[in-house]
C-alpha cells in the first residue's frame, strides 16, 4: 500500500485489514512519530525540558523493526493526549555511528529521555504490541492515581470525598493493560474523585475484606455521611471502558447530590 504526499511517500507491506489501513493513512497524514536525523536528536530529545521522548531505534533490514512500526506508531496516536511525551524513530542503518555511540546495539530498541537524559530502555523480553509498551510508558510518567496500602481504612472508608479504586495483582495481564485506563481515567475525574491503587499481593487483608475475586476489580466509594464509616465492599463498577467507567462514576456522584439534598 502506499501513499502519495506533497513532500513524501509513505510505504506498507503485507495483509492489512480495515483498521490497519485507517491507521496507516491517519500516519500518513498526520504523522504521530517524527522521523529523527542526528541534528534532530541533539535539538529536541537531549534538550533540557520537561517534555519526555520515547524513541525506536531500528534498521530498516530488521524484520522484528518491521513488525514493531505499526505498533509504536498505534501507541504514539493514543498517547496524543499526553502533549508533553513526543515519539521519534532513529534509522540506524544510515545513522549507524550515531547509534553506536549512543550505545545502541540491537535492533529495535525502545529508550525513554526525561528531561533530556536517558532514563530507560524498554525490556526486551517484554511483548511489543501496544498496549504493554503503553503500560511500560505510564509507568514512567507522572501519575495521577495514589498508591495504596494499609491505609485505605483511614484514608477510604472514613474520609468524606469520593474515591475510586482499582484493585490489581502485578502478575495480570489484564491489569497491565488496564493501567494506563485507569490513568486516563483520573486525567477525566480531576477535581471530582481522587483515584488509587491497591496491589492484592502487597495487601491480601484488605482485598478479601472488600470481596475482591477477579483481577482487576474496581470499587467506589461516594465518602462517609454523618460520621459513619463506609462499607468495606464499595459500589462494583463492571467495566474497564474509560468512558463507561466515568458514566458510572458520574452516576454515583449525582445519587449522592440527590442524597444529600434530601438529607437536608
Amino acid at each position: 500500500l502506499m501513499w502519495y504526499g506533497e513532500e513524501k511517500s509513505y510505504a506498507r507491506t503485507g495483509y492489512m485489514d480495515v483498521s490497519s489501513i485507517a491507521d496507516f493513512i491517519d500516519d500518513a497524514r498526520n504523522p504521530a512519530v517524527a522521523e529523527l536525523s542526528p541534528e534532530d536528536f541533539e535539538a529536541f530529545v537531549l534538550e533540557p525540558s520537561e517534555e519526555i521522548w520515547v524513541v525506536d531505534f531500528f534498521a530498516p533490514w530488521c524484520g522484528p523493526c518491521n513488525q514493531l512500526a505499526p505498533e509504536f506508531k498505534k501507541l504514539a496516536r493514543n498517547m496524543r493526549r499526553k502533549d508533553f511525551v513526543h515519539f521519534g524513530m532513529v534509522d540506524c542503518d544510515e545513522y549507524k555511528w550515531f547509534c553506536s555511540n549512543l550505545g545502541i546495539h540491537a535492533y529495535p530498541t525502545i529508550r525513554l529521555y526525561s528531561s533530556g537524559s536517558y532514563t530507560a530502555d524498554y525490556p526486551s523480553n517484554w511483548w511489543r504490541d501496544h498496549r504493554t509498551m503503553e503500560a511500560w510508558l505510564i509507568s514512567h510518567l507522572p501519575s495521577k492515581v495514589m498508591e495504596m496500602g494499609g491505609d485505605f481504612y483511614a484514608q477510604v472508608l472514613d474520609n468524606d470525598e469520593p474515591w475510586l479504586i482499582d484493585f490489581f495483582v502485578s502478575w495480570c495481564s489484564h491489569c497491565v493493560d488496564f493501567a494506563p485506563v485507569f490513568e486516563h481515567i483520573a486525567e477525566m475525574l480531576e477535581g471530582r474523585v481522587k483515584l488509587a491503587k491497591i496491589n492484592c499481593d502487597s495487601w491480601p487483608n484488605i482485598c478479601h475484606a472488600v470481596g475482591v475475586k477477579a483481577y482487576p476489580t474496581l470499587r467506589f466509594y461516594g465518602g462517609a455521611r454523618g460520621g459513619h464509616i463506609q462499607k468495606t465492599g464499595g459500589i462494583p463498577i463492571q467495566s474497564q471502558n474509560a468512558d463507561t467507567v466515568v458514566q458510572l462514576v458520574e452516576n454515583e456522584l449525582n445519587k449522592a447530590k440527590k442524597l444529600l439534598k434530601t438529607e437536608l
